[in-house]
């Protein structure tokens, strides 16, 4: 138990270590560009940003901003121009690239359970998700069985907050229903990283979206 703590531990540092986020400001001469924005005024937007290899800094006057957004992933994830940050996609763009992910297909284990799960991701508001869908499941003392699942995700960008509700059939060994409360990292590339409890049980997932 004690091993399997530290994996969800690890996991959860991992994700947060892998999704470094950065800012994102738009031009209104259509240049979207990854940065660490400073300081927002009424009159001005100072930002840090990469340009000829070099980290410098740079202030817009806010008329020459089209839209600004915080705490985007961007690295290994969005195309840059090189040597630069200056970003080829817009914000809406990269919002419209995570939104569109409907197919998630997942490996969830805590040694003693396994399992492989397809579930389908229904848009909300506010960026929130419904998912729904079901498994194979196998556990360590020689039995298989099958699950349905639906949970909410509340959060944004990629970081949400998953709760909901796990059925098991056959459930002769097992209790019927289990809930499902944890944390999910959704990439832009469509990497997923979970960390959750059921019931009582702590289980790490990894999977992808498409």
């Amino acid at each position: 138990m004690k091993k399997l703590i530290i994996l969800i531990l690890m996991l959860t540092l991992s994700s947060v270590s892998f999704a470094q986020n950065s800012d994102l400001i738009v031009t209104t001469d259509g240049d979207s560009i990854a940065c660490r924005i400073e300081q927002v005024t009424d009159s001005v937007i100072s930002v840090r940003m990469l340009t000829d290899n070099e980290w410098v800094r740079k202030m817009y006057k806010s008329d020459q901003i089209e839209e600004y957004k915080m705490d985007l992933y961007y690295r290994n994830q969005l195309v840059f121009k090189e040597g630069s940050t200056s970003l080829i996609k817009s914000v809406k763009e990269i919002d419209a690239l995570i939104n569109s992910y409907r197919n998630t297909f997942t490996l969830e284990s805590n040694i003693a359970f396994n399992s492989v799960n397809y579930c389908r991701l229904i848009p909300l508001e506010d960026n929130n998700r419904l998912s729904v869908g079901g498994g194979i499941n196998y556990f360590a003392f020689g039995f298989w069985f099958l699950t349905a699942e639906s949970t909410f995700l509340f959060g944004k960008n990629r970081h949400f907050f998953e709760a909901g509700v796990k059925v098991l059939y056959p459930f002769d060994h097992l209790l019927p229903v289990s809930t499902i409360v944890g944390y999910r990292f959704q990439g832009y590339n469509g990497l997923i990283l979970k960390a959750n409890m059921h019931l009582i049980f702590p289980m790490v997932a990894i999977g992808y979206s498409f």
